[in-house]
């Protein structure tokens, strides 16, 4: 059986055929059906911009920066129907989603070198049972930066984009100074790496992410997260951005799963 070679059925673009994988003898791989080449035009302003963060030209070594790792937390779930943000409180289960998140970046994390974290009721007290579970943060900062808002309007709203160009006008600025702030390569350091632990927001964290890759920001709308879950990006000396992984809640047991 496992000398038998795996080959798909040629199918016709815009129809519906059933499964077409089926075991045959003597068929080679080079017999499989490619996609077409596609000849893609990369024009300057698609290239990677090494210099992004404006950090390129420092004049040191880029070895002697160490990779710098980002770790973009969702607050938990909390009372949503509230209207005031003041009341928009963790619930019992978002409590609990914080601090097995907290739990999981204490089993991954020796120290904390940053601890940062959005003003907004629900990302303090997520950030407040965090930091209680974690071990040897040296600097802890809360900023209004941080708090939700508009980033950017996403595509799926551009037929109605006039609705949201006033948040747009006024969260703009605000979310981008913070990814400016935040979001970049290390500083010389004789440490292997440097760990940044933010608590904030989906819609933050999200724009953040496409930010960092250099991504069209607008697409933000059509990734989820889930509450607390955890997405790491990492910077090294050269500007290199990696995402290592994006709204982790493995270490959470799926009872406590929630978006």
């Amino acid at each position: 059986m496992f000398g038998k070679l795996l080959t798909l059925k040629k199918v016709l673009v815009g129809t519906i055929t059933p499964m077409c994988i089926v075991l045959t003898k003597n068929i080679k791989f080079s017999n499989f059906l490619y996609a077409d080449s596609v000849d893609v035009n990369v024009t300057k302003s698609e290239k990677w911009d090494s210099n992004w963060d404006k950090l390129e030209n420092q004049g040191v070594d880029p070895k002697s920066i160490p990779v710098h790792n980002i770790y973009l937390i969702r607050h938990g779930q909390y009372l949503i129907q509230e209207k005031n943000s003041k009341d928009k409180k963790l619930t019992q289960l978002g409590r609990e989603q914080s601090a097995v998140t907290g739990r999981y970046l204490k089993s991954i994390l020796s120290s904390i070198d940053f601890f940062i974290h959005s003003t907004v009721v629900r990302a303090k007290e997520t950030a407040d049972i965090i930091f209680h579970e974690v071990d040897d943060v040296k600097l802890t900062e809360s900023t209004d930066l941080l708090a939700e808002g508009m980033p950017i309007v996403p595509h799926r709203y551009s037929n109605d984009s006039s609705k949201h160009e006033l948040s747009e006008h006024v969260d703009q600025p605000r979310i981008e100074a913070a990814f400016r702030k935040y979001i970049k390569r290390g500083y010389p350091s004789d440490k292997k790496s440097i760990n940044t632990v933010i608590v904030c927001h989906a819609n933050v964290i999200r724009y953040f992410l496409l930010r960092a890759l250099q991504l069209e920001p607008r697409s933000w709308l059509d990734m989820s997260l889930y509450h607390a879950s955890v997405t790491k990006i990492s910077i090294n000396g050269k500007g290199s951005v990696s995402l290592r992984f994006y709204g982790n809640a493995g270490h959470m047991d799926p009872k406590l799963l929630s978006t």
